[in-house]
Formats: C-alpha cells, sequence, structure tokens
C-alpha cells in the first residue's frame, strides 16, 4: 500500500530572492502555473491528490510537465476515481518537460472487524477516517462484540463513509405475561436487577369443591421498563398482577383425583 502524503511545506528560494512556499495537503489544492515555474529549466511538482485525472492532467500540463495516467490503482484515502498517490510528489522540484505519474484510488479496505471489541473497532476505522454508525444487536456473542460491518469486511469503500457496525447487545428478555418469579430468575441470569414497583407478588391455593383441583393465586409479570437495550448491572422495574387457576395437584395420595 503507497504511503499517504501528510502536510509537507517545502520552502524555494528563487529569482529576485522571493520565496515561495507550498503546503501540500490531502485536500484538492495546487499551485497556479506561474507558480510552478521556477526558471526555465525547473518546476515545483504540483499537487494533484483529490483530483479527477482529466484535471489532474490538466493541472500538471500547465506547468510544464507531462502527466503519465498510471493503470495500476493505489489504495489511497482519496475518493474512488480520483489521483490517490503521485510520483514525484507535490512540492518536489523537477525539470520542466518531467513525467508526473498519477494513481488512481481505489479507496480504502474495510477490515475483518468481527469479534472484535466495539471500542476497539470504532478507533480503527476513525484511525482510516470513516464515519462509524453503531447498532445494537440481540446476539448470543460476547457481549460488546462487533457481529457484521455494513459494507462487509473485504470491499472497497471511500475514506469518510460511515461504516455501520452491529455491536452484540443486552436486551431485556420478553417478560410480560411471565410469572414474577421465573421473571426474576431470567433477569438474574442475564446480570440484571429486579425492583418490584407494584402489584401482587405472592401464591396461595384456594380449596375447592374439587380436592384435586384447587385455584392457584399467583403474580404475573404486567409491565416493565425498560423493555430494550441495557447495560449488565442496570434495573428493570416491574409491575404485577394477580391471577388465578385451577391447578391439578395431588393433596392426598390417597383420593383418587382421575
Amino acid at each position: 500500500m503507497r504511503s499517504f502524503h501528510l502536510l509537507v511545506l517545502v520552502v524555494f528560494e528563487v529569482t529576485s530572492n522571493a520565496i515561495f512556499a507550498f503546503a501540500q495537503t490531502a485536500t484538492p489544492t495546487s499551485l497556479t502555473a506561474k507558480q510552478c515555474q521556477i526558471s526555465a529549466k525547473e518546476r515545483i511538482v504540483p499537487n494533484i491528490l483529490g483530483f479527477a485525472p482529466e484535471k489532474a492532467q490538466l493541472i500538471v500540463e500547465s506547468c510544464g510537465l507531462v502527466y503519465d495516467p498510471e493503470t495500476v490503482g493505489t489504495l489511497s484515502y482519496e475518493a474512488i476515481g480520483t489521483v490517490g498517490d503521485q510520483e514525484p510528489s507535490g512540492g518536489t522540484v523537477a525539470k520542466a518537460g518531467a513525467i508526473v505519474k498519477g494513481f488512481v484510488s481505489r479507496g480504502l479496505f474495510v477490515p475483518d472487524l468481527i469479534g472484535w471489541p466495539s471500542a476497539q473497532a470504532e478507533s480503527f476505522l476513525k484511525d482510516f477516517r470513516h464515519g462509524v454508525n453503531i447498532t445494537k444487536v440481540d446476539s448470543p456473542a460476547p457481549l460488546g462484540s462487533v457481529v457484521y460491518t455494513v459494507p462487509s469486511n473485504a470491499i472497497l469503500y471511500n475514506s469518510g463513509l460511515p461504516v455501520e457496525i452491529g455491536v452484540a447487545s443486552l436486551k431485556v428478555p420478553e417478560l410480560k405475561g411471565s410469572r414474577y418469579k421465573s421473571a426474576q430468575a431470567m433477569l438474574e441470569d442475564v446480570s440484571l436487577m429486579v425492583k418490584h414497583v407494584e402489584g401482587f407478588t405472592g401464591q396461595y391455593y384456594e380449596p375447592t369443591n374439587l380436592p384435586c383441583e384447587p385455584i392457584e393465586h399467583y403474580a404475573v409479570v404486567d409491565r416493565y421498563e425498560p423493555t430494550g437495550f441495557v447495560e449488565p448491572g442496570d434495573v428493570v422495574s416491574i409491575w404485577t398482577k394477580e391471577v388465578e387457576e385451577h391447578a391439578f395437584i395431588v393433596a392426598d395420595p390417597d383420593k383418587d383425583c382421575e
């Protein structure tokens, strides 16, 4: 992968002790034809990074140099299809009529981030000038790990465009209608705290004239908050209600309950 051009300040002394300075940056800026000329035989190579090849050719030729559009592309921060690298570098001195090669940017690869901690993946993408959009995903993968990227890995992509990463996150399980005791156990299994706000929480049996089918009274979850993604250790508030139904229980083994 060709090296990327960072800020370079090149100062040239020209005739009449005039000083021309050229700062090469990653944005499309270049010298005028007049600024390119040091003498009849020497030119300052313009920065053509980020320009369309056709525009780059015009800039190079206006400086009295020859543009060579290389067919081999290069991985670059510059937008796909623009000049991503050049030889010689902008700001250097070349003889009039020298060749300036322009390598077309193919963009950057999206790396394989599956399984990476989300913070590490986000930092890595930002180092490559990608934006990052994080989507929480209910997944059995380790919490906080990357489970997918859009675009997927090994796709050439414009630097600066956002990459979506799906991150395995903890989601509150469905609790409505569950028995309160079962709901407590489900939440505790995923390291969430339980706060009972209001409602019945007990359990008892009401005798009936059917000895093996007493009416069971028990608590179920009526509603709960929050219902989406949470962090381990968060508190889930639960409201319950009392329900009742016949329960088949063999209270006396000597009785025939069938």
